[in-house]
């Protein structure tokens, strides 16, 4: 959670830096399994490892945002995780996957969203995580932020 949290205040504040009013959201997302952190592969290989290693387990999306006030530097952080457990897939369920392209430019080498959907045994948590941003959550933070 805190490598997400870390990364998305970074982003956020590089570009804060850039403006001198407004507020600037950063977000970053890592998937995580048993404390190894899945990046975006390097490539058909490395994204075939990483199926199988999240084959049948349960993984974490862990989606890190920030928001920094351009004008304060006052910034805050937080963290939406969402657990997703896949199906037990066979090399060639992988091989067809991969084949696909769609997941090579996505952390743990699958895009939910779309024929990656097929891989995912369960979700616990919020789906918009997985997609991409987790909305809801963002919008409240993003509210208690600008109150204050």
């Amino acid at each position: 959670m805190a490598l997400a949290k870390y990364l998305s205040l970074g982003k956020a504040q590089t570009v804060a830096k850039r403006h001198t009013d407004g507020v600037v959201i950063g977000a970053d997302t890592v998937v995580v399994r048993r404390g190894r952190v899945f990046g975006k592969p390097r490539g058909k290989a490395d994204a075939k490892k990483m199926l199988a290693a999240l084959s049948g387990k349960t993984h974490e999306i862990i989606t890190g945002f920030s928001f920094v006030d351009a004008a304060t530097g006052r910034y805050t952080t937080h963290a939406v995780v969402t657990k997703v457990r896949f199906k037990s897939l066979t090399s060639s369920q992988i091989d067809s996957y991969v084949a696909t392209g769609e997941g090579q430019k996505a952390a743990g080498g699958y895009a939910y969203q779309k024929k990656g959907r097929a891989l995912v045994l369960s979700v616990a948590g919020s789906e918009d995580n997985i997609i991409g941003l987790p909305i809801h959550e963002l919008s409240k933070k993003l509210r208690l932020f600008l109150k204050k």
